[in-house]
């Protein structure tokens, strides 16, 4: 299982971020991600994120049986615990980024 901030890309931490608000289908969470991220996200730039999330254990998977098979993707109890994880790593990289570049006392640009 990923361990830290560098084991994630931003487009899966949106995408885990995005399930850990409620759970929807694919085509749902590729169209928030395209909306979010002001590019369009593809079938084939999701579907194994979500594959890989789902062997992990992050998310869980629900089918309902019908006309077409429908799927549920819902952040699991493991996904919000690696997600507040990675969220703190991400924040107090981000914290470091930022002071590097602008004076935490005056805000000016270094």
């Amino acid at each position: 299982m990923p361990s830290d901030i560098s084991d994630y890309s931003i487009l899966e931490l949106q995408a885990l971020f995005l399930l850990s608000k409620k759970a929807m289908h694919g085509y749902e969470l590729m169209q928030l991600l395209g909306m979010k991220r002001k590019k369009k996200v593809t079938a084939g730039t999701l579907y194994p994120i979500l594959q890989k999330f789902k062997k992990n254990g992050l998310i869980k998977l629900k089918s309902k049986k019908g006309k077409r098979e429908k799927k549920t993707y819902a952040i699991s109890l493991k996904g919000r615990k690696e997600l507040k994880k990675a969220g703190n790593e991400l924040v107090g990289f981000l914290n470091e980024l930022f002071t590097e570049f602008y004076c935490p006392k005056c805000k000016v640009k270094l």
